[in-house]
């Protein structure tokens, strides 16, 4: 999922109906990059949950801003990232695969993501599924492996690297399963408030009923399924709450 970093020599706003794959990145200056990807973030936070239950999952297995030049310096980390969401559940066959693959479809097309044509999605039966929210410059790719044991769709939802301003800070969502703790080059180790350790209950549905996966789909059960779950409406406040990460 490499992606060139933006800068203030970018393409022009892309529009919300664009085909183009990835999506055409926007011009824009190292703050505005800097909101721009709290916006990913916050929509990602509020479309995962329900995307992720399309595919049977019960649980996020990663959402957060990531650095895109891990090699470098770690005060120059924070300067280029991307936000990052990864949902992955077991399947039994191909066959369940193809069915995840459409119930995320549906799902992803009731939350206005665009499908990409079925046709530019490679050859083989390595992609079931991939959609795009241009506006946000967001894609979402579902990949299927099976090595012979255990076969297993994952979700990935992706964007584009961005360069941030001087003194940025990244950022993770409760809903990713290392927001209750992680540690720092020199041991330090930080936490975001309230958050749970290991992977958090979905958060409520926004929809009525809620959608769920075909059958056939085994899906990571939450560290502690009794736990309350983070609230749909809090999406700011883990944003604000939020961390810096190495």
């Amino acid at each position: 999922m490499g992606c060139a970093p933006n800068d203030d020599t970018g393409k022009a706003e892309p529009s919300s109906q664009s085909t183009e794959w990835p999506p055409p990145q926007a011009k824009r200056s190292k703050q505005e990059n800097a909101e721009f990807s709290t916006r990913q973030l916050e929509t990602l936070e509020r479309e995962m949950p329900d995307l992720a239950r399309s595919m049977g999952a019960k649980t996020l297995d990663t959402l957060r801003e990531k650095t895109c030049q891990a090699t470098t310096p770690y005060e120059k980390r924070p300067l280029l990232t991307e936000v990052q969401g990864v949902v992955y559940v077991e399947v039994r066959d191909e066959d369940v695969a193809r069915k995840v693959g459409a119930s995320l479809r549906a799902q992803a097309e009731k939350q206005g993501w665009t499908t990409r044509p079925e046709e530019q999605w490679g050859s083989g039966n390595v992609t079931m599924y991939q959609g795009s929210r241009p506006d946000l410059e967001l894609t979402l790719t579902l990949a299927y492996e099976d090595s012979g044991n255990n076969p297993r769709l994952t979700l990935y939802a992706s964007a584009p690297c961005l360069r941030m301003p001087e003194g940025h800070k990244m950022t993770v969502s409760r809903l990713d399963p290392m927001a209750h703790a992680f540690v720092e080059e020199g041991g330090i180790t930080h936490a975001v408030p309230d958050a749970q350790p290991g992977r958090a209950p979905l958060p409520e549905s926004t929809q009525t009923p809620a959608p769920t996966g075909p059958e056939g789909v085994t899906a990571r059960e939450p560290s502690d399924p009794s736990a309350p779950t983070p609230s749909s409406t809090s999406t700011k406040g883990f944003l604000d709450d939020a961390v810096k990460r190495p």
